[in-house]
């Protein structure tokens, strides 16, 4: 999954010598065997790496945001994307989410062609443990603390 910042704002992330550090978050429940990283090459940021389809497979995840995100201003994001083929799911994590809840936009765009998606936050699903969550309040911008990219290989 190769992202682009695509807006006319000015852009949360720009994939450059500065842009902020993105942290892997795999599946520890498979001996640690699958792996996701971000890398950026030529401006793109480029999301790469491995799921372990042993013991019911995995997900290889990245996230960015330690708390310092401030989108109360904002109504979507904007991405520019190039896909693979494979189903990725594009997370938000809030203050009032649990450990593992969070609000998730599946990504399944065309393999091999660059897309411009906008993704507005009413759009994103609350999701908790891999299944749909009703509990959790509507989405609220102001409450995202992380932004993060997956693939699940189950």
């Amino acid at each position: 999954m190769i992202l682009n910042p695509h807006s006319e704002r000015e852009p949360l992330v720009v994939f450059d010598s500065d842009a902020p550090a993105w942290h892997g978050n795999d599946d520890p429940v498979v001996s640690d065997m699958s792996r996701g990283e971000m890398s950026i090459q030529d401006g793109i940021g480029v999301f790469q790496g491995n799921v372990s389809l042993a013991h019911h497979g995995g997900f290889a995840s990245i996230h960015l945001g330690s708390g310092e995100l401030d989108l109360s201003s904002y109504s979507e994001l904007a991405l520019r994307v190039q896909d693979d083929g494979k189903r990725y799911s594009l997370r938000l994590h809030t203050t009032h989410a649990g450990n593992d809840a969070n609000y998730q936009f599946e990504l399944a765009p065309e393999a091999g062609t660059w897309h411009n998606l906008q993704l507005p936050f009413s759009a994103f699903l609350p999701v908790h443990s891999g299944r749909a969550d009703v509990s959790p309040p509507r989405l609220d911008p102001a409450t995202i603390v992380t932004i993060g990219l997956a693939i699940s290989g189950r």
